[in-house]
């Protein structure tokens, strides 16, 4: 549970020295439309050091997993049976999901190609974009054994949808400038709700209120198609915000009046060496903010799905792909553990006792996976990433983790998707370090949520 007054951190990060070109690609991605465009930061970060922790370990033991020769896992092992609640999309456009173990056709097929997959809450039904020949897109949304689709004709094919947490309506976002738009299940309609760019938001878990951060208006609270109350400017030191599980806060990042002077045409010309930026949470029924972190850079961050403790990285410089140091933050002592550096993207099991996130190997030629807490890391075997996660999802992360996971529902592992040697691939790690299972050719796996 938040409270009002936590514990005031300051931290100041500094950027790794990664400089992967798959990587790079990410950060100018064909979605660079909602790359945050409004800001009052310089876009060079000066860091003046590597962020802190307070706890008084400083580190967890790290496991590594032994190398292959090759970083790219390219010679697939016997097809393990698929895990229950998940869903793949192939390179071939098809969707599947499993049933019994294996993979069953549900949507895409003949002229058409599925898009964004992305489970209800529960995993009764996932809803998919589906583009024709011809371009024209429709919302698809069907039972894990392919019946009970429905269809909505859509203005904008969809490159992003997130669900209401009861399951009756679907956001989405697509067209230039970006555009939401709700399809709501209750009455079929397909309804636009607002513009702007960049565009990012997260249900409150009454399935009634949206708080968004959308580069004309600031970020705001309210129904989905109404201008709510402005309650601060946007920014590009973060992207997602994010309400707590039990409804009563929303995340988001300020910019404090003091610490930089702007020239006439609003730019900043000169900072302070004091920190400029605050992570905040605000109290939605008093309207009062309490300051969780002081920072300069950009910052990633997650609620464990409990309410009991904050996940960040802070990267240098709001431009940049996120290299920091994964921090956990106990929500009521203020407690800080740094579970790994150098994190690209990270994300919660669904338990809330441990994180998945994206890291470098040692000698920084490559990137893995690895799952780890405040006492134990394990890393696995070095991977290139499908194009499809690196452009699409990576450099959006933190909002795909307000909607889909990779985690399977009950904590004991994760997918992810390589390139392989003919093919992207779809494999399934164990949480307890235990080898990977290869499940499919695909690009994009994500599992039901509960």
């Amino acid at each position: 549970m938040l409270q009002n007054s936590p514990r005031r951190l300051r931290l100041v990060a500094a950027p790794t020295l990664l400089s992967f070109a798959l990587l790079a690609a990410a950060c100018g991605s064909t979605q660079s439309d909602i790359d945050p465009t409004s800001s009052t930061v310089p876009s060079t970060v000066q860091p003046t050091s590597t962020t802190t922790s307070s706890a008084p370990d400083p580190s967890p033991t790290t496991t590594q997993r032994p190398s292959p020769d090759q970083t790219t896992v390219t010679t697939p092992p016997t097809t393990i049976a698929a895990p229950d609640g998940l869903a793949v999309l192939g390179v071939d456009g098809v969707l599947r999901a499993s049933s019994g173990g294996a993979l069953i056709e549900i949507g895409g097929a003949d002229d058409t190609f599925a898009v964004q997959p992305t489970w209800a809450p529960g995993g009764s039904v996932v809803a998919w974009g589906e583009i024709d020949s011809s371009g024209n897109g429709q919302i698809v949304i069907g039972a894990p054994d392919g019946s009970r689709l429905e269809r909505f004709d859509v203005p904008f094919i969809p490159f992003y949808m997130h669900w209401s947490p009861d399951g009756t309506k679907l956001a989405f976002l697509g067209g230039n400038p970006v555009t939401l738009a709700i399809v709501d299940r209750t009455d079929q309609s397909v309804d636009v709700a607002g513009a702007g760019t960049p565009y990012y938001f997260d249900w409150a878990p009454d399935s009634v209120r949206l708080v968004t951060h959308v580069g004309e208006r600031g970020i705001t609270i309210g129904a989905p198609d109404e201008a709510g109350p402005r309650i601060a400017p946007a920014t590009r030191s973060f992207l997602a915000p994010e309400w707590t599980p039990d409804g009563s806060f929303v995340l988001y990042v300020v910019e404090p009046d003091t610490g930089i002077v702007a020239s006439a045409d609003g730019q900043p010309i000169l900072q302070t060496d004091e920190p400029l930026l605050e992570l905040v949470s605000y109290d939605v029924v008093s309207e009062e903010l309490s300051t969780l972190l002081e920072f300069q850079g950009r910052i990633s961050f997650e609620v464990s799905p409990d309410g009991a403790t904050l996940a960040f990285s802070i990267t240098g410089g709001p431009e940049s792909i996120n290299f920091g140091s994964l921090v956990t933050m106990n929500l009521e002592s203020g407690a800080q553990e740094t579970i790994q550096t150098g994190v690209i993207a990270f994300e919660w099991a669904p338990d809330s006792t441990r994180l998945a996130f994206l890291t470098s190997t040692v000698d920084r030629t490559a990137i893995q996976w690895g799952i780890g807490d405040q006492d134990e890391v394990v890393l696995f075997e070095p991977i290139v990433p499908s194009a499809t996660y690196t452009v699409s999802y990576l450099p959006f992360f933190d909002q795909f983790a307000r909607s889909m996971t990779r985690w399977a529902p009950d904590s004991s592992g994760i997918v992810y998707s390589a390139v392989g040697q003919t093919a992207d691939e779809i494999w399934w790690q164990p949480a307890d370090g235990s080898d990977p299972g290869f499940i499919a050719n695909g690009s994009i796996a994500t599992f039901a949520t509960r």
